[in-house]
């Protein structure tokens, strides 16, 4: 449990300092220890008692147990923290997260940046804009005929044998006819086609191919993070950037395809009914219990995370037991 809401926090935390640009730290997970201990006792216990009346003896015994847990954390950097952090998420572990019963909406919405030329926002991958991203309706139609094909299982990703490349097939029912059609037109495919490879090489692309790049998990988290309410009064005081529509209003974030599925909340004082909060420049920031989207986006960002991580060096927990007692 411990680890669990280390990780979390901290996950919160990066993103509320990703929101006031100051740069962000990870720990993980070195070691675990546990040292557990047992203690016994047994014995007689005798009363005397005044006028004639004898004594009692009676025995007693006791058990006594204690843990006593040890987690090591060290810090993300150098080649670890570039594997983990900055390298783009997989191809294939989209479609792999859709098979597993993610959403299109939530996968795409958060982890893709560009499909083909449709745009997801590709300016919140860093720092907070001045100005907006690009329109994404198109780019959030094509998610809502994904969703729609996910359930049919009208799209089916695999691995060409010959080229061990990524492609998509699509099934030609009469019942997904008109949706594969529509997303044939939105990503510029050929529409007698029902196969198509999958990359991430804008230089291949053609009407044949669907290239799609992907942001790395440093930049979902930045994505992630223009979703963070910030309190006027450190708007007034210039402590984060606002982005701003032509017409000097603010833009509203929580109208982009990862906005949709995300929101991390601010109070001025310690949240009641929190999945997660913490502290922080005198605010708390949480994510609201009853706030399912946002928890089910979280986790989302949790799996990523191990996904992205590459071949994972195992830490078992290690349970230490003094023999001397």
């Amino acid at each position: 449990q411990s680890i669990s809401t280390s990780l979390n926090e901290q996950f919160l935390q990066n993103l509320v300092r990703l929101r006031y640009r100051e740069s962000p730290y990870f720990l993980e997970v070195g070691s675990v220890t546990s040292s557990m201990s047992f203690e016994s006792s047994m014995g007689i216990d005798s009363a005397l008692t005044k006028g004639g009346g004898g004594g009692v003896i009676g025995p007693e015994a006791g058990l006594g147990y204690s843990t006593s847990p040890t987690i090591s954390y060290a810090p993300l950097q150098g080649e670890d923290f570039f594997r983990k952090m900055l390298v783009a998420v997989p191809l294939e572990s989209l479609f792999v997260l859709m098979q597993s019963g993610w959403s299109a909406e939530r996968v795409f919405g958060i982890c893709v940046e560009r499909i083909n030329g449709l745009e997801n926002a590709p300016s919140a991958s860093g720092p907070t804009p001045d100005r907006p991203p690009g329109d994404t309706r198109d780019f959030e139609r094509l998610l809502e005929l994904l969703e729609r094909v996910r359930h049919t299982e009208a799209v089916q990703s695999s691995i060409d044998s010959a080229t061990q490349k990524l492609v998509l097939k699509f099934a030609s029912t009469p019942r997904d006819a008109e949706t594969l059609a529509e997303m044939k037109s939105i990503l510029g495919l050929a529409a007698g086609s029902n196969e198509f490879s999958v990359t991430s090489n804008a230089l291949e692309q053609s009407s044949e191919t669907l290239v799609i790049r992907t942001r790395s998990i440093m930049s979902i988290l930045f994505y992630l993070s223009q979703m963070v309410d910030v309190p006027s009064e450190h708007e007034k005081a210039g402590l984060v950037v606002m982005t701003e529509n032509t017409d000097g209003s603010h833009f509203d974030w929580g109208g982009t395809p990862a906005g949709r599925q995300f929101r991390i909340r601010q109070s001025s004082r310690q949240p009641n009914s929190a999945y997660l909060a913490v502290p922080y420049c005198h605010h708390w920031y949480y994510i609201a219990n009853n706030d399912l989207e946002s928890k089910a986006s979280f986790m989302l960002l949790s799996q990523l995370f191990s996904l992205n991580a590459g071949a994972i060096k195992s830490v078992n927990p290690t349970l230490t037991i003094p023999v001397g007692r």
